[in-house]
């Protein structure tokens, strides 16, 4: 909300006839949950500050689906404001997947972690062995990114301005980076690791979440939205019977956490790949750290790094009081088990679908433009619709900068290193790797056999869209499924 006013009075004076036209809403979607892991949307609020002042709040709209998609009945070929409405929270989402899980959460992170390690980890420490293959070219394509992708507004040489890919191609315009480094405030890297993030975005039942009574909304506020929920189910589906969770689990025990969304592709193929990762980590680091949290502590390499990582790499953040101490077999584990997941897997689902889902633009514009129809139920045409989303020219800008292979040819995928002859000559350490990919060739198989599953709607829906993300192993038969690469290496 506090951008949107500087948003949509993009182009300024110096963008003109280089950034297109914006106008955008801060959206927000109800859900409905059925008993096949689908999600109906039921309805789309979009919001602008408020015209006289920003500081009387927001002004909002509710969009529903037209009375047929209520009723459940096949879509029609007219085009309404509830298309409309889901283009702009296709295109909000677009961007937040673009600034903040990706860029931010995979990308920005990784890479003080990568300076840290090569300054204050010898080549022969087992932590350096251990991660350097996620940390191959990440710098590279960073730096890449920054002179071409992400940038805004660059002036170069001879005074010229360049307008990065980014700031054309998606509504935030030369306020992307700074809105993904207003995200930043809120990061925390524990949230990262795998379990927690699903547990913190309610994605599972289980034991009780840490400081649980912390995060539920106030007396008043529970009411409120226990009554609106209440009301929203009654009018679309008077005849179900309506379940509802909270998120729980235990995030030491991935294996035993149970799913809110039992057909959740990305869920289900992740746990799968985290559990691995954190065995290995976890066989791995009983090697050389047989000695146990004394071990760690004593480790003056390590305690190097994690202070930089920590005091320098986050200097902003770090008195915040969720970081690890690492002086512990534990923080070491989760710590490094963190690292190979954002680095790979994690990096793999919120980049490599960008063609998938955004190549065909009207299926998630990243661009919007023209003031929404006041009346919920207005019938707009096809022209005015493609001519509310992303432009022409930014749809091939945007379709030129994902259609390449996410993942190179030769490109080493989770588990292989190219150095295998020579990266340690302790066989137990050797054997846990071997151990690493049986288990990740396991899960290639389970993620085919599921994408196989006719009964899992997530993954063969009304339109059969396999969830390859994920699929930790390159598949000759399927060109589009190349694996899970180590590391951010594009």
């Amino acid at each position: 909300m506090p951008y949107l006013k500087r948003i949509n009075e993009l182009p300024g004076a110096e963008e003109k006839g280089e950034i297109s036209q914006r106008k955008s809403y801060a959206t927000r979607t109800l859900f409905f949950l059925q008993d096949d892991s689908t999600l109906k949307p039921l309805a789309i609020e979009l919001s602008s500050p408020h015209p006289k002042d920003e500081r009387l709040g927001a002004t909002s709209t509710v969009y529903t689906p037209p009375d047929e998609l209520k009723a459940g009945d096949a879509a029609s070929d007219t085009f309404t404001a509830w298309d409309l409405a889901k283009a702009h929270a296709a295109s909000n989402d677009a961007c937040k997947n673009n600034y903040v899980l990706h860029w931010l959460r995979t990308h920005a992170t990784m890479e003080p972690l990568v300076i840290a390690a090569n300054r204050q980890l010898s080549v022969l420490h087992p932590i350096h062995r251990l991660l350097k293959p996620h940390f191959r070219n990440t710098l590279d394509t960073n730096s890449t990114a920054r002179h071409i992708v992400i940038g805004s507004g660059d002036e170069r040489q001879g005074g010229a301005f360049y307008r990065n890919m980014h700031e054309v191609n998606f509504f935030t315009g030369k306020y992307g980076m700074e809105m993904s480094s207003k995200a930043y405030a809120s990061f925390n890297f524990t949230e990262l690791a795998f379990p927690n993030e699903l547990i913190k975005r309610g994605m599972v039942r289980g034991a009780p979440k840490k400081n649980e009574e912390e995060e539920l909304p106030r007396n008043d506020e529970l009411n409120i939205l226990t009554a609106i929920w209440k009301w929203v189910t009654e009018l679309f589906f008077p005849n179900e019977h309506i379940k509802t969770g909270v998120a729980r689990g235990d995030p030491k025990k991935p294996e035993e956490l149970e799913l809110l969304i039992k057909d959740y592709p990305y869920a289900v193929d992740g746990l799968e790949i985290w559990t691995a990762i954190k065995e290995w980590v976890t066989d791995y680091c009983a090697i050389y750290y047989a000695d146990g949290d004394g071990a760690v502590a004593g480790d003056s390499e390590l305690q190097a790094w994690w202070s930089e990582v920590r005091n320098v790499g986050h200097g902003d953040l770090r008195d915040a009081p969720w970081w690890p101490a690492m002086d512990s077999v534990d923080d070491l584990v989760e710590t490094c088990a963190t690292i190979i997941w954002l680095g790979s897997a994690y990096h793999s689902a919120v980049s490599f679908g960008q063609y998938g889902y955004n190549g065909f633009v009207p299926n998630r514009p990243t661009i919007t433009s023209g003031e929404m129809p006041a009346d919920a139920k207005a019938v707009v045409t096809e022209a005015e619709f493609l001519g509310r989303i992303t432009p022409k020219t930014e749809a091939f800008g945007l379709m030129a900068l994902t259609m390449n292979p996410p993942v190179k040819p030769g490109e080493p995928l989770m588990g292989e290193r190219p150095d295998t002859e020579r990266w340690t000559s302790e066989q137990r350490a050797a054997k846990a790797l071997l151990e690493f990919n049986a288990k990740l060739d396991a899960v290639a198989e389970a993620v085919k056999k599921r994408n196989a599953d006719g009964a899992l709607r997530n993954r063969n829906g009304p339109v059969e869209v396999p969830y390859t993300l994920l699929a930790p192993r390159a598949d000759p038969a399927a060109p589009h499924v190349g694996g899970i690469p180590n590391s951010i290496a594009v």
